[in-house]
């Protein structure tokens, strides 16, 4: 798919207790330590590996935003694990860090892409799950 990058950023020790805050600061190294770093939004997706899995989630909305990088950050087999993990990410950047990314809107308006509570979406039979952070990065 031509001008979008996917990444893979997933950890063997994403299995541990303290995979929220371990996730919380992946979004966070992602979001803000990057300057060219304007919109971001936090999914799931579902499929046989995670660059397939990320493909099937660019959609037109992303494509409107700017989206030009996805990035995979957590992979499990255990689709309720991950829309749980998808949904405090979402709700952590949504009310607490709204204002984390430099945004191409005002700063009163800057939030997250993420129009919906987190964690919904139609169930998957698909054999892994995926937590990814897509992003609108200048640099690329």
């Amino acid at each position: 798919m031509a001008g979008l990058t996917i990444i893979e950023h997933i950890s063997a020790d994403d299995d541990s207790v303290g995979v929220l805050r371990k996730l919380e600061r992946t979004v966070m190294q992602i979001a803000r330590e990057d300057p060219l770093v304007r919109h971001f939004y936090i999914g799931i997706a579902s499929g046989t590996d995670y660059r397939h899995a990320l493909k099937r989630r660019f959609d037109a909305k992303k494509k409107k935003w700017g989206i030009n990088m996805m990035v995979a950050i957590f992979e499990t087999p255990y689709q309720p694990h991950c829309r749980f993990a998808e949904g405090c990410l979402e709700q952590y950047f949504q009310k607490i860090h709204h204002d984390m990314v430099s945004m191409d809107t005002p700063l009163n308006d800057a939030d997250i892409k993420n129009g919906t509570g987190g964690g919904g979406g139609r169930n998957s039979e698909q054999p892994f799950h995926y937590i990814y952070v897509a992003v609108k990065h200048l640099g690329i």
